[in-house]
């Protein structure tokens, strides 16, 4: 037997665990499993109160929000309800104008009118009114005159 090698020496070839071997193995084993059923205890207390954080963060940035929202749409308008709620958002809402804008101008851009349309029989009337027939420039002067 002096010729023949044990197997411990063998290269890829594992030996046997000892038994002390085993035993600190699955101490360690044990070990990390008290380990881990200690930390996840504290670990959902964590997730828990990051949970509570986040709420309450939500909440106190919500109640200002819905209060002005809720006082916006209770105004008698005769807008409707979509509306009402756009100018909210271009009033009250931090960068709401350059928002709605924005929506505006891409909706406007993807749904264009149509071109051409019926024209123009007359220009509109702008500017002062014309006189009626019943006025006569010396009625005018007449007023004129007790107004000084």
């Amino acid at each position: 037997m002096d010729g023949l090698e044990s197997s411990r020496s063998a290269p890829g070839v594992s030996a046997p665990p000892d038994a002390a071997d085993s035993l600190r193995v699955s101490a360690r084993v044990r070990g990390a499993a008290r380990r881990e059923r200690r930390r996840e205890p504290a670990a959902r207390r964590r997730r828990r109160r990051r949970r509570i954080f986040v709420g309450a963060v939500l909440l106190v940035l919500a109640v200002p929000t819905l209060g002005s929202y809720t006082s916006w749409m209770l105004e008698p308008t005769s807008m409707t309800f979509s509306q009402r709620s756009t100018e909210w958002v271009r009033a009250d809402v931090p960068f709401g104008n350059w928002l709605v804008d924005e929506i505006e101008h891409i909706d406007y851009t993807w749904n264009a009118p149509k071109p051409g349309g019926p024209q123009l029989k007359s220009l509109p009337a702008v500017g002062l009114p014309q006189p009626t027939t019943s006025q006569t420039p010396s009625d005018g002067a007449r007023l004129r005159s007790h107004k000084k």
